[in-house]
């Protein structure tokens, strides 16, 4: 429930933000901004120095948001790929915490240029790179949250980080730019199909255990089998178990086993 918490603060705020930006940007949905920013300028007011105790910077619009989603890509591949590791099997905060920390000092002092080149480039595979790179470190991260609330408020305040990029530099980017809103929907799609997608997770995990269980049935009648191989073997002082089978008790099981063997091979 803390995380929950936690979660619907951060889409709180920078949602607030996020329309604070669009108000002030020279696009077709200023006047939709402008008509909410009056509502919610004294609450940016207020959360304006928490996003820039955050990412480190001043700046506004397109450079805000490209940090933020650099401090996005960064904690989630940290993220997945500490938990990972066993060494964190017993302190499951550790990974969190340390992402945490190592995307927030990164993203602080990655300098305007590079964002612009790296995080905001202009070319059309870039940009969807860009965007999608994000998109999968995002659910990787995403899905392993218990919670239904959690990952349905990670996805909305991961399309409002789009949405608000695709305002910031729609003008610059032209028809480039429609990357942007479709990854946002690709989030909005994820909402909308949580159920469906825990599901499809569910059932694959279910496949797996049984594919590992009939690997496990598989060696243990291949055991059986070089058992009855062995006890047919003629009998010899230095092997008691040899020669305690007849050719036809053990052919007899071995019939048997390969029956069984080919039923867990189909299945």
């Amino acid at each position: 429930m803390k995380r929950v918490g936690v979660l619907l603060l951060m889409t709180l705020v920078f949602s607030m933000f996020a329309v604070s930006v669009v108000s002030a940007a020279d696009n077709p949905f200023s006047q939709v901004g402008e008509l909410t920013n009056s509502a919610v300028e004294s609450f940016v007011d207020v959360i304006e120095p928490l996003s820039k105790v955050i990412v480190g910077t001043s700046e506004t619009g397109e450079i805000f948001f490209g940090r933020l989603l650099m401090l996005v890509v960064v904690f989630s591949l940290v993220v997945v790929i500490l938990g990972r590791l066993p060494f964190f099997d017993d302190h499951s905060w550790a990974p969190w915490l340390i992402s945490g920390v190592l995307a927030i000092t990164a993203v602080r002092f990655l300098s305007v240029e590079w964002i612009r080149t790296v995080v905001l480039p202009n070319q059309v595979f870039a940009v969807a790179l860009t965007a999608g790179l994000p998109f999968v470190l995002f659910f990787l991260i995403v899905k392993e949250f218990p919670s239904r609330t959690a990952r349905r408020v990670s996805w909305i305040f991961f399309g409002i980080v789009f949405l608000a990029l695709w305002t910031a530099r729609s003008a610059e980017l032209g028809k480039i730019s429609y990357v942007y809103p479709l990854t946002a929907l690709l989030a909005l799609g994820m909402i909308f199909f949580d159920g469906t997608i825990r599901r499809w997770m569910a059932q694959i995990e279910m496949e797996n255990l049984g594919a590992a269980s009939n690997v496990q049935a598989r060696a243990n009648l291949q055991t059986k089998i070089n058992e009855v191989n062995q006890r047919m073997l003629t009998a010899d002082p230095a092997h008691p178990e040899r020669g305690t089978l007849t050719a036809a008790e053990g052919n007899k099981l071995l019939k048997g086993y390969s029956k069984q063997m080919k039923k867990l091979l189909k299945g």
